[in-house]
């Protein structure tokens, strides 16, 4: 059992979404007294890459912000926008296709790149970014992800990480009634049709913020924080450039 958490209090199911089994976490209650020491700390969610480290395949496609307000996109919303397409491309590895997907932080754009042909629809299918939704046992939809404001990976220690996710003031308000009329039972936490976590909910949670901790190490706990957060980014994608 992980040490005492200090908001939320849930036990967590997390699935990996390339693994066939489940991952069951636990989860704590409260966190014990903190010092300057044990402060958490965030977990850096965004990679630096430039187009010198790309290796373009024979077919690549170009995806960018569709803003008119370039600049006011930041690096970290490009990063996440590149995590959102790749989750996106898991879901075409059936079909064999498989891209390297790069996050251009200085052009601010994601390269899709590979060396087979892309499948019919799937320019269209990447840009589209997932819908996080939370979900009740029988599969009703109680809240969408236009209530997350955020969702960060954070750590105590250097093997001891937790998702904190925050919700807007009318997230707050719906989060705290779906807690209080789910404690004892799980909460499905749903990224288009993959099951990201299904926590159960031990108390109601009225202050806008739920602890998701487990045995998580710093990879997985970031691709979590990450997922959710798809729901967070403030434009829409478009392709700008097709190559092939």
């Amino acid at each position: 059992m992980k040490k005492l958490l200090l908001f939320l209090i849930l036990s967590v199911m997390l699935l990996s979404l390339a693994a066939c089994g489940a991952k069951t976490d636990d989860i704590p209650v409260t966190v014990p007294e903190t010092s300057p020491e044990t402060v958490p700390e965030t977990v850096p969610q965004t990679v630096a890459e430039t187009e010198s480290e790309f290796t373009l395949g024979k077919y690549t496609v170009y995806i960018v912000p569709d803003t008119e307000d370039l600049g006011a996109v930041t690096s970290e919303q490009i990063s996440l926008a590149k995590e959102c397409v790749a989750f996106n491309a898991e879901a075409l590895a059936d079909s064999g296709f498989k891209p390297s997907i790069y996050a251009d932080l200085v052009r601010k754009h994601i390269v899709v790149t590979s060396n087979d042909p892309f499948p019919e629809g799937a320019e269209e299918y990447l840009i589209s970014l997932p819908s996080l939704t939370f979900r009740s046992p029988d599969g009703e939809i109680l809240m969408d992800g236009s209530y997350v404001d955020n969702a960060q990976a954070a750590s105590y220690f250097a093997d001891d990480f937790w998702i904190n996710i925050s919700f807007n003031e009318e997230g707050r308000q719906k989060f705290a009634e779906i807690t209080e009329r789910y404690i004892n039972k799980q909460i499905y936490i749903y990224l288009n049709d993959i099951l990201l976590s299904a926590p159960t909910v031990n108390d109601a949670i009225t202050d806008g913020n739920a602890l998701i901790s487990g045995d998580f190490n710093a990879e997985e706990a970031v691709e979590l924080a990450n997922r959710i957060s798809c729901s967070t980014i403030p434009f829409s994608l478009r392709v700008s450039t097709l190559w092939g």
